[in-house]
């Protein structure tokens, strides 16, 4: 909303809200006051892309019950 010109309606709508964390209010509100967005993470690479390929298809060759190790290890490197 604040990106569209319409902090006000951002503030509105967060005076109400009760299924957003404190923390997500506060910035929210910063932002509709002015503060700096976050900024986004860089666009992956087709060598980030392989490798997240890669690394995907190494847990479907691991036995399923010791998937799980490898599974979060993919996903924190895929957050990243």
């Amino acid at each position: 909303m604040v990106e569209l010109g319409r902090p006000d309606l951002l503030r509105s709508w967060l005076s109400g809200s009760w299924f957003l964390s404190k923390e997500d209010c506060e910035r929210a509100q910063a932002v509709a006051d002015g503060a700096p967005r976050r900024s986004l993470p860089p666009t992956p690479t087709e060598e980030d892309i392989a490798a997240l390929a890669e690394a995907h298809a190494e847990p479907l060759r691991t036995p399923r019950a010791r998937r799980q190790g490898p599974t979060e290890e993919l996903i924190q490197q895929a957050a990243a």
